[in-house]
C-alpha cells in the first residue's frame, strides 16, 4: 500500500470516530496520525513536527486529539499509539454506552410529554 492510500484510510478512520475538523484543510492530524503509525515509537510534539513538517504546536494540539479520543497514550513525557483494535474495542463498547444513553433521554422525554 502506498503512502497516499494509507493516509486516505487514516482519514476515513478520523472521520467515522468524528475526529475531523473541517478547518484542518491540510489534513495535519491525519500526518502527525500516520507518523506515530509509521515510526510506532514514544515521540512528543517536537519530534512530530521535525518528522512532519508541521508547526510544532499545531502538532502539540493534534496529539491531544488524538490521546483523548485514546488513540495515544503518555509513555513517560511522550505518547505512543495505542493498539488499533484495542482502540475499536473499547470505541464500540463506549458508542454502545452513547446509544442507551440516548435511548434513555428519549424515553424521558417522552414521558414527559405525556
Amino acid at each position: 500500500m502506498n503512502q497516499r492510500e494509507l493516509e486516505e484510510l487514516l482519514e476515513e478512520l478520523c472521520e467515522e470516530i468524528r475526529l475531523l475538523a473541517g478547518r484542518d484543510t491540510e489534513k495535519t492530524l491525519i500526518r502527525v496520525f500516520n507518523a506515530f503509525l509509521r515510526f510506532r515509537e514514544p515521540m512528543g510534539g517536537t519530534k512530530i513536527a521535525v518528522i512532519t513538517g508541521i508547526n510544532r504546536v499545531t502538532c502539540i494540539h493534534h496529539i491531544k486529539k488524538l490521546e483523548k479520543i485514546g488513540l495515544l497514550k503518555r509513555h513517560e513525557k511522550s505518547y505512543v499509539l495505542r493498539d488499533l483494535r484495542e482502540f475499536a474495542r473499547e470505541y464500540r463498547k463506549l458508542s454502545i454506552e452513547r446509544v442507551k444513553r440516548l435511548e434513555n433521554l428519549i424515553s424521558a422525554i417522552e414521558e414527559k410529554e405525556r
